[in-house]
């Protein structure tokens, strides 16, 4: 079967289209895959860095003053304390 629109050969699966019908075509790019648009990319939330966890912390009263400057110090002279 020949589709008039195209000239070229139906698929035998595909019956013909009632008169005055829409038809709706999928169309896909050259990869196979359905045309989209990209969705956004996610980000991972940022891990805090050492100090931010130890300030936050300090402002919410979980630890004093003292033990702060105490951990702040090993921070600073410990590698990877950034």
């Amino acid at each position: 079967m020949w589709c008039c629109a195209t000239g070229f050969p139906r698929a035998a699966s595909v019956p013909p289209a009632p008169a005055g019908s829409v038809v709706l075509v999928r169309s896909v790019d050259r990869g196979g895959s359905p045309v989209h648009a990209a969705a956004p990319q996610a980000t991972a939330p940022r891990a805090a860095a050492p100090q931010e966890v130890l300030a936050d912390r300090f402002a919410r009263g979980e630890i004093d003053e003292e033990e702060y400057t105490r951990c702040l110090r090993v921070l600073h002279t410990t590698p990877g304390g950034t």
